[in-house]
């Protein structure tokens, strides 16, 4: 009986070692014939550049889709204290504790919705990469959200006209 199960357990690897290989056979061949498709329209070095770019987007979803598989199920969030026990700690440890819940919901939200966050944040950053204009508007907001933020609202007299775009 436990002979039979290893033998097929073997053979099962062996099966799936070999179809490997073989996708691997064939995902070069794609490659291949990828970059010779766009050697058509491109000079060589961009068409393996392209060729390249696209063999890092399936490597990372093929890291995406194994972290996805490999990492195990989240753990259930902390029961959270009662409210009367935040009551007698204080308004920054209460403002702290709120914070820590918010920050519990946001991280359960990401693991939830983690394909729709990581589509997202790439779609962003390539975006944010691409464009410039967008990379000086983002710089200013953040810029004036963290002077408004730490130092009260900026006096507009003593504040640096900004160049013209």
């Amino acid at each position: 009986m436990i002979r039979e199960t290893v033998v097929q357990a073997l053979f099962s690897m062996t099966l799936l070692c070999l179809s490997v290989l073989v996708a691997l056979v064939g995902f070069g061949f794609m490659v291949a014939g990828l970059y010779l498709g766009l050697t058509h329209w491109w000079p060589p070095a961009g068409a393996a550049a392209a060729t390249g770019f696209v063999m890092l987007v399936v490597a990372l979803i093929i890291v995406l889709i194994a972290k996805a598989v490999l990492t195990p199920p989240p753990k259930p969030l902390a029961e959270e204290p009662p409210a009367e026990d935040l009551a007698g700690i204080g308004g920054l440890m209460a403002e702290a504790a709120a914070m820590n819940k918010l920050v519990g919901q946001l991280e359960k939200t990401v693991r939830e919705h983690r394909p729709l966050v990581t589509a997202s944040t790439f779609a962003a950053g390539f975006y944010l990469g691409v464009n410039p204009q967008a990379r000086r508007t983002l710089g200013r907001a953040i810029s004036d959200a963290a002077s408004q933020g730490l130092g009260g609202a900026r006096d507009p007299a003593r504040r640096k006209p900004r160049p013209p775009e």
